[in-house]
């Protein structure tokens, strides 16, 4: 198979359309990690790796989609993936990379949970630790970021 055709869609996603009529939407990232404008051919081996990679750049795309609007536990990230019915493993990977890059810190995430829930609730500290728990945070970075609030408010 050779790819004959590249439409460019939306969010950085390619339409390639193949010598035997397959369409397939590729992110960029797939197209160029692959080479796939350099070397067109593909074999079926080669396009089960792309497709592959293609489907973790989906699911990375997603959460980052979702946590740009809010910060977000990972536990919360993990559930909005498995909803979209992404795969364990893959879920497991993309929370790793976008937590190694600092798109995930659960101390943020409490910080910013703790603020917003003083400023528009009357929650007191037991309730909004209760609620960090209960969206995946871990019970001592809960407590420590509890512990910060200043009663002055």
């Amino acid at each position: 198979m050779k790819v004959d055709k590249f439409k460019k869609m939306s969010k950085g996603r390619y339409k390639i359309t193949l010598s035997d009529l397959n369409e397939f939407i590729l992110y960029e990232e797939v197209i160029f990690k692959h080479e796939l404008l350099l070397k067109k051919d593909i074999n079926a081996e080669r396009l089960d790796k792309i497709l592959e990679d293609n489907k973790y750049y989906e699911a990375y795309n997603i959460a980052l989609s979702y946590i740009e609007y809010k910060l977000r536990s990972k536990k919360e990230l993990k559930e909005y993936l498995e909803r979209k019915e992404f795969d364990f493993n893959l879920i497991n990977k993309v929370i790793e990379d976008l937590t190694n890059r600092g798109y995930i810190n659960d101390k943020a995430y409490a910080k910013a949970f703790i603020q917003d829930k003083l400023l528009f609730t009357n929650y007191g500290p037991n309730k909004i630790k209760a609620s960090l728990i209960n969206s995946g945070v871990d019970e001592n970075i809960a407590s420590e970021a509890v512990s910060n609030i200043s009663y002055d408010i």
